[in-house]
């Protein structure tokens, strides 16, 4: 019979730092975080450009951003099912070169 003697060789067992309750805190304030510097820089934005609060340029910017937030909305499906798809970045600009192709040897709109 064996006493593991701390720094014993067959000591393997290491008490765990923190625990779950950390890990969830950690995961929301990085969320919470993000959220308040998003709020900061529109904040700022507001103050720093008169035309920042418009609606022509909010409707500017979802235009803008649909595309990434489709691709996105669509990525989050594939990784809570525990999937990878490494492909979508290259689809996309796959994409996008054939849609400026249409437009400029087709004339498509």
């Amino acid at each position: 019979m064996s006493v593991a003697v701390k720094g014993d060789r067959n000591d393997t067992e290491k008490p765990k730092a923190g625990g779950v309750m950390e890990g969830r805190f950690g995961g929301v304030l990085s969320q919470v975080s993000a959220a308040g510097a998003l709020i900061v820089v529109f904040i700022f934005l507001t103050f720093a450009s008169p035309v920042f609060l418009t609606a022509t340029n909010l409707f500017n910017v979802a235009t803008q951003t649909a595309v990434v937030a489709i691709i996105a909305i669509g990525m989050t499906f594939v990784i809570i099912t525990a999937g990878i798809d490494l492909s979508v970045g290259s689809v996309a600009a796959l994409a996008g070169v054939l849609g400026v192709q249409l437009m400029v040897y087709y004339g498509v709109p």
